[in-house]
């Protein structure tokens, strides 16, 4: 039975009206404990410890560019010295909560920690609440755009509310992290390519740069199925990208950006969603790494091969379903199978998510999930932090794991059946 809206589908037990006054009322739920949780954290922990940790790292890194340059800011050393009196002026240290202080290092090329520069002239504390309202502000005025090009109908809205309420974003702002570039690269290259603007979305894509490991499954396909023109604008984007690192950085930043990650410490993956934080927790809980690796890497097979089946079940197709349906399996497949991979980089599933939520096809189960990624994931994760934090990040990097693996399953389903309808029909 059909709601007669894009975005709905009536629930078998006629509850389906309610679905939209619910979403809201979690979402308002999910704000009050977002805001107790940032209350506490910060009443009790000062700031630049926990709350803005990856502020403090590009602070940090504006300062030194400014009095150094660009290349020093992959200098650990150099960050250590500029981090800690962040840490320990602003920071409370709490016994048994707290992490103790050690110097974060920085992952992107140096065309992306360049602004930084800028807000480093401000005193520290005034630049991170800029920044999050900078963030915050990006977000939520790319969300009313999409909102705007789906006509504004009444879910679309509800849905907007929610990603801007999900867990994902309010650890984006609450880190002071960069994931909205991510969310409007991401989103700007789905709708370019939806319009048949190839080129347009080769150039948007290539703003990914910022956290290649959320882009790399979608470029490959991408260059493999579409025309030169994607191509030559994924290219041209990403030359543009990298001259203006080496412009501003020289090889020393661009070498300092590899020796960064290759030297990511691991023990940031424990709250992570990926398949080496399930592995961390399997050992951790007594399972002999050897078997634990081996789960994993069984793990990352099994989704890389549900993806490139539904991937072959997509065929050439190039209708709006296909395209949204295409960049929220692979980007939730990208999650799982990457090595290094905090919840806040799941905002980059929102447009996705937002367009996939509009086909009338889908059951009255997936809002139900994706009420359960944006935003009771976000409640279930204050209660249990207003205890213990870092177990609560740990619980819900391996909830995300298992939200995008149910994701993953939705759209096999969906996609093998359709594959199989289209044969019968031909």
């Amino acid at each position: 039975m059909q709601c007669g809206k894009p975005f709905l589908r009536c629930l078998p037990t006629g509850l389906g009206r309610y679905r939209l006054p619910v979403t809201l009322l979690l979402a308002l739920l999910a704000l009050v404990g977002y805001g107790i949780y940032t209350v506490q954290q910060v009443w009790a922990r000062g700031i630049f410890e926990y709350v803005g940790i990856d502020f403090r790292l590009f602070y940090a890194s504006g300062q030194i560019a400014r009095d150094i340059g660009l290349s020093a800011v992959y200098n650990p050393r150099l960050q250590a010295v500029y981090q800690q009196p962040l840490y320990e002026g602003f920071s409370r240290f709490v016994q048994g909560i707290s992490m103790p202080f050690w110097a974060l290092p920085i992952p992107y090329l140096p065309i992306f920690v360049a602004p930084f520069t800028l807000l480093s002239l401000l005193p520290p504390l005034p630049a991170y609440v800029l920044w999050v309202g900078i963030n915050a502000g990006g977000t939520l005025g790319y969300l009313y755009l999409w909102v705007k090009r789906l006509s504004f109908d009444r879910a679309a809205w509800v849905a907007a509310v929610a990603l801007f309420l999900s867990v994902a974003n309010f650890l984006n702002l609450l880190f002071g992290q960069v994931n909205v570039l991510l969310l409007i690269a991401i989103g700007e290259a789905l709708f370019n390519l939806q319009q048949g603007r190839e080129g347009r979305a080769g150039w948007y894509l290539a703003l990914g740069w910022i956290k290649p490991q959320m882009i790399l499954l979608l470029v490959f396909p991408l260059l493999l199925r579409r025309t030169r023109r994607f191509g030559a604008g994924f290219l041209g984007g990403s030359l543009l990208i990298g001259g203006v690192s080496l412009a501003l950085g020289g090889w020393e930043g661009l070498k300092g950006v590899v020796e960064g990650v290759h030297h990511w410490p691991s023990l940031l993956r424990e709250s992570g969603m990926t398949w080496l934080s399930a592995v961390d927790h399997l050992v951790l809980r007594g399972v002999h790494s050897t078997l634990g690796l081996g789960i994993g890497i069984v793990m990352v097979l099994v989704v890389l091969l549900a993806w490139l089946k539904i991937l072959y079940a997509m065929g050439g197709r190039d209708d709006r379903e296909t395209w949204a349906d295409f960049f929220l399996a692979t980007l939730v497949t990208q999650t799982i199978v990457m090595p290094h991979g905090n919840v806040h980089m799941a905002l980059a599933l929102g447009i996705p998510w937002l367009l996939v939520l509009r086909h009338p096809s889908r059951e009255g189960i997936w809002w139900g999930l994706f009420v359960i990624w944006a935003l009771l994931s976000g409640i279930i994760f204050v209660g249990y932090g207003l205890y213990s934090p870092g177990h609560a990040h740990d619980l819900l990097g391996i909830l995300m794991l298992l939200i995008h693996l149910e994701i993953l399953i939705l759209l096999y389903r969906a996609w093998q059946v359709k594959r199989a309808f289209d044969f019968s029909e031909s």
